[in-house]
């Protein structure tokens, strides 16, 4: 009987271990970000201001430090650029009066690998 307990108990570690290796493995691969360009505030402000805009929509992180920009038309339909934010009072006002579609980023909670490293800890002890 003691052989039996064993055995399971052994394959049970083994598959707590390929359930990690397979988390960190999957994590890192979807983790890593797509190459963007960086763009100065200024020149956000200066395709913003555009006739037609050079920008087609903000996505604002949720500190508002940072923004996914949209660039519009010709060969760089859809490119993403990145720019940092800085504490401007008049930011909003300027991208709607420009027409530019503004949204803010939901806050990011904890990664998959958290997740499951806490629903781990969870399982072996029972808190």
């Amino acid at each position: 009987m003691k052989s039996k307990n064993k055995k399971w108990r052994g394959f049970g570690w083994y598959a707590l271990l390929g359930l990690v290796v397979i988390t960190l493995a999957t994590n890192s691969v979807a983790s890593q970000p797509a190459t963007q360009a960086e763009w100065s505030y200024s020149k956000l402000l200066e395709e913003v201001r555009k006739k037609p805009a050079g920008v087609s929509r903000i996505r604002i992180s949720s500190d508002r430090t940072s923004a996914e920009v949209t660039v519009a038309g010709g060969s760089e339909d859809n490119k993403k650029v990145r720019v940092k934010l800085p504490n401007d009072p008049n930011f909003i006002r300027t991208m709607t009066e420009n027409n530019i579609e503004i949204d803010v980023a939901p806050r990011q909670t904890d990664s998959g690998l958290v997740q499951t490293l806490r629903g781990l800890v969870w399982l072996l002890f029972g808190f």
